[in-house]
Formats: C-alpha cells, structure tokens, sequence
C-alpha cells in the first residue's frame, strides 16, 4: 500500500487514478487519461522489479465505453499474458559474486555467516524485519515474532554464541522435534459475490462499478484482519513463551491468509479464524446487500526442516481439497482439511484412505463436524480405559488387518476393566465404550460395528494426526465465541 501511494504520489497521479482493488496481489486502476495509462503501464513494472526482486507478476491494459467494459476487457487479456514470461535484467560478468543457493548476481551478505546474498534475499530481509504485517496480527510491541525455525536456545550461530534471553528470532518449541503447521485459508464463493455486486453495479450506472468493487474490496480485507487479530488474541499471545510468539506471518490479504503456527495450535487458530471471520463478513456486507462468507482452510503438520515451499503446496493443496468437500452442497460451509507429512515427498496427504477429507467448522449435512472429531480425541487423550487405543492409532495407519484384531481385543478388555470397576463404583459396565461408540458415530453415521469395519479408519487416522502434533483438545467452544464488530468498524469498512 505504501509503495502504491508513493508512486502516485511521485507522479502525481492521486487525482487521476481510481482503485478498485489494491489488496491480495492485485491492482484494479481506473483512469480516461492516456497519458496516465502510459506512466502506469511503463513506470510500475520498474517499482515492482526494484522493492519485490524476483516476483513474478504480469499486466494488462483495456479500454471502453464504461469502466466496467473496460475492466472485461483487461481482463480477458490478462489471461493470455499470464504466459508471457516477463524479460529480466541482462546477466553479468564472470567478475561478478554469485548467490550461492540462486546463483543469481550477488549484491550483500549475510550478517551471521557472511553469505553471498541475492537482490530478492536481501530484499526479504530487508521486510522481515518490518512490521507491516505483523501489527496487522498484533499492535503490541511486547511481543517478539521468530525469524528462524529453529528450537528456541539450541540455534546458535555459525560465528559466535547467542544467549538464551537475546535469541528471540527462534521458534518458541516446546519440545525437540515438534510439528510445525503451514495454514493456508482461503474465502469461499468470492466469484459469486463479485457477480452479485456487477450486477449492482450497472444498475447503479457507470460511476458506481469503481465505487462499489473498492468498498468490497476493502471490506474483504477488513474482515480478513480482524479475523486474523481476533485469532491471534485468543490463540497465539496466550501461548507465547517469554513473550515470543509462536507464529509467523508469511500473507495477509484480500481473502487469503498464509502462516505459520506451532502444531499444537494450529487447529484452535483455524477454528477462531473461521468463525470471526464469518462474523465479520457477515456485519460488514449487510450493508452491500450482501451474504457473509464462508472460508476453507487447509493445515499441513511438517517436520521444521522441511521445505517451506513443499509445505505450502500441500496446505494449497488441502485446502482447495476442503474447498471441493464444501461445495457439494448449496450451501457452502467454512471447513477444514488437515494432514501430516512424515516422508521427504509429502504424497501421502492427497486422496488418503485414513482421512475423512475435510471437517466442517459448525454442524453440517454434508460433512463432519471438527468439533466431534475433537470431542472423540479428548475421550482417547483423557479416558483411563484409552491407554492403550492410543497405540493402536499407529497400526490402524500400517496395517489395518491386524488393527481390526487388536481393536476386537481392546474392546474386550476395557468391558472386562469396566465390569470389574462397576462392582466397586455401580457404573454401567460399558459406559466407556457406549460413550466412545457414540462419539465414533457422529463422524461416521450410521453407528459403527463394533468390529470395526473399515469405514470407521478414516476417522481414526484423522485422529492419529492429531495426537501425533498433540494438538489442543478437551472443550474449544469458549475460545470460539466471534468479536462484536461495532457498527463505527463496520461503516468504516
């Protein structure tokens, strides 16, 4: 936004430009100049080369009667220039230093190790210590956001040691070798909102398209960092250690959220997100006679040293996969997709015969609900007669033949235990396993036979997920409740 406001500002263009839409990777201007399109088209593709080294982006011009044609217009071509790839810098001299992981023209060094940096490194550096997007998680300045993935303490540098209290760029782990979670989410149904709000718009007439788009842009943006605020409050302050959050923040905008979060909070963020964020769509598009809107989120359990760029695409992946689950019915629900990868190709998330495949945030028709799925794990985590059902998690994953025995057996057991406990306490002597076969039901309707079929697997490998991140579990629903959004918020959206 800073770096837009400058240009026009530089080229004194705050008069002749309207936006659209200036959030979420994206930029909509307006003007009947010709000699403003000329500065835009030519001038901004040097802006974005000179503060975003390395993106890749592409642009379009069109033209007509009304901005609205006009807008189709561009449109249509930036389809096709899509594949156009944009011609780079010409390439240097053999005098010159190369990046060592690009081998791209070096132009500075590492501070910790004196590593030969590249222009899109340093540039990353450079807004890594920034905080733009930070404040728009957190206003506070008494809160730390590591820099690094690794265990908070055990990270030293190459050159010199880091005392424990100074070495706050590190990951506030709880424990060696615990999960990391990529959370990507994204808004459901935007296409259909922007239909509804073309067609208001040429009712409306000329003048109102620009008008219209930019206030529903803006109130998209509005609701998403208010959700990711209020996600933030409930979840992560809560959970910092020594005041060192235990999240970073990779994308904020539009309707798209990208960030990292330590396992075990990985879901009840998820969750709050969500239903704040249907909250805040809902108050702040009433006004645009218009729905709220629902989101889908996708959660990828990786190892710390696994390759950011493999976790994203399978959070991508998973939640264009809960995407696919929510939109089998006319009414989309916000839902969540969740996977754990544990090989070095991170394929076992797609199409997993142990997954349910995506859960909804509230009760559902079409799909189950996340909250019974963490009622079912709080019963494995906290019941006495369930000791040892969390060891049979693993071998449902690894060899389901002998897991149906061993479940068989689990069973009988725990009758046994809880007959002879009923001569002592008078408890009904399958109160457990009636209370576990309820809880199994509500994922898997009709009730599960009580020797196991198949079709309860899934359910329990969604479940051997969770317990292997030790994900929160017990009676979330208090940190669930949605922020009021007041009315002075919501007009100013």
């Amino acid at each position: 936004g800073a770096v837009l406001d400058s240009f026009c500002e530089n080229f004194n263009l705050q008069t002749d430009v309207q936006f659209s839409r200036r959030a979420g990777g994206a930029i909509y201007a307006f003007t009947s100049l010709p000699s403003t399109i000329d500065t835009l088209s030519t001038a901004w593709p040097l802006i974005v080369r000179q503060f975003m080294p390395g993106l890749g982006f592409s642009q379009s011009v069109g033209s007509g009667a009304t901005e609205k044609i006009a807008f189709d217009n561009a449109r249509r071509r930036m389809l096709s220039n899509r594949n156009y790839q944009v011609a780079e810098s010409p390439g240097v001299s053999p005098a010159v230093a190369l990046a060592q992981r690009t081998g791209r023209p070096a132009i500075g060094q590492a501070d910790s190790d004196g590593e030969y940096l590249d222009a899109t490194a340093v540039m990353k550096a450079k807004y890594s210590r920034k905080k733009g997007l930070i404040t728009r998680f957190c206003t506070s300045d008494d809160f730390h956001w590591p820099l690094n993935l690794h265990r908070r303490g055990l990270a030293q540098s190459r050159r010199r040691q880091v005392p424990l209290d100074e070495n706050v760029n590190d990951f506030p782990f709880q424990y060696p070798g615990q999960y990391l979670a990529i959370i990507h989410i994204d808004g459901n149904s935007l296409g259909q909102r922007l239909l509804s709000l073309g067609a208001q718009a040429e009712v409306a007439g000329a003048k109102g398209f620009v008008e219209s788009f930019r206030g529903f842009s803006d109130t998209i943006e509005a609701s998403t960092t208010a959700a990711a605020a209020a996600a933030t409050t409930a979840i992560l302050l809560p959970n910092s250690d020594s005041n060192i959050v235990p999240a970073r923040p990779i994308v904020l905008g539009g309707d798209d959220l990208t960030v990292i979060v330590r396992a075990d909070l990985a879901l009840a963020f998820v969750r709050v997100f969500l239903t704040q964020f249907e909250e805040e769509t809902k108050t702040r598009l009433n006004g645009m006679s218009l729905d709220g809107m629902t989101a889908c989120a996708g959660i990828a359990y990786v190892k710390p040293t696994y390759p950011f760029h493999l976790g994203h695409e399978i959070a991508e992946s998973l939640c264009g996969l809960a995407k696919r689950h929510s939109k089998r019915t006319d009414a989309v629900p916000s839902s969540i997709c969740f996977s754990r990868t544990t090989n070095a190709l991170g394929d076992e998330h797609s199409g997993s015969a142990l997954s349910l495949g995506a859960y909804a945030l509230h009760q559902s028709q079409s799909l189950p609900a996340i909250g019974d799925l963490l009622n079912l794990m709080a019963w494995v985590t906290q019941a006495s007669a369930a000791s040892r059902f969390r060891g049979l998690l693993g071998l449902a994953a690894n060899d389901p033949q002998d897991f149906q025995a061993d479940y068989q057996r689990w069973r009988d057991l725990t009758l046994q235990r809880e007959r002879r406990d009923d001569r002592k306490a008078g408890a009904p002597a399958t109160e457990k396993l009636a209370e576990f076969d309820g809880l199994l039901a509500k994922l898997n309707p009709p009730a599960p036979d009580p020797e196991m079929r198949a079709a309860s697997l899934p359910t329990l490998g969604d479940l051997l997920t969770l317990v292997a991140v030790k994900c929160l579990s017990g009676s979330p629903e208090n940190d669930l409740q949605p922020t009021p959004t007041t009315n002075a918020e919501a007009s100013h959206a």
